[in-house]
């Protein structure tokens, strides 16, 4: 971690500007949308990853990066001002992931939650305590442990499927 914190400045924006480039851009948002973008068939270009605009843009003093500390991309803005409506321009940030997924774990509550978390022979049990986990699945839909049950369901299927199959080839190894 330190031999990356070389070129970074002393200015705390511009620094986690750096880290999040330096290791959550390249190490995990790119490839995500890569292979999202390939399993359909889909070519995706990130035209302000263009190492001139990057470099540009890091030039930038951070009090014209955040407007109020409640804007961002304040730049951007400005100079597509004209060029873009103002009414995309101005429309409040919509994270994908996070509204989808709150949406469809609530609908599937007597679905795939259920058959995933709620099953008899489910490995999360051994984890869990049963009683909190179907509490957990039948409130979730009326608050906010929405991430709570995805995150567990998450490491249900991973111990259904990913967990078997490290025990055999840690045991054929041997």
């Amino acid at each position: 971690m330190r031999e990356r914190l070389a070129d970074v400045r002393a200015d705390a924006l511009g620094s986690a500007l750096y880290l999040d480039a330096r290791l959550g851009l390249a190490d995990d948002m790119l490839h995500y949308f890569d292979r999202a973008s390939m399993a359909h068939s889909l070519e995706v270009r990130v035209p302000f990853l263009d190492h001139q605009l990057v470099e540009l843009c890091a030039t930038i003093p951070s009090a014209y990066k955040l407007h109020r500390f409640k804007r961002s991309k304040h730049v951007l803005k400005i100079a597509a001002r004209g060029l873009v409506p103002d009414r995309i321009i101005d429309k409040p940030k919509v994270g994908f992931f996070n509204r989808s997924v709150e949406g469809w774990l609530r609908a599937q509550t007597d679905g795939a939650v259920a058959d995933y978390l709620l099953d008899p022979g489910a490995r999360l049990h051994e984890l869990v305590d049963r009683r909190a986990l179907e509490s957990l699945v039948r409130s979730h839909s009326h608050d906010s442990g929405t991430y709570v049950v995805l995150s567990l369901m998450m490491l249900e299927i991973w111990l259904r499927t990913y967990l078997p199959r490290a025990v055999e080839s840690y045991a054929a190894a041997r």
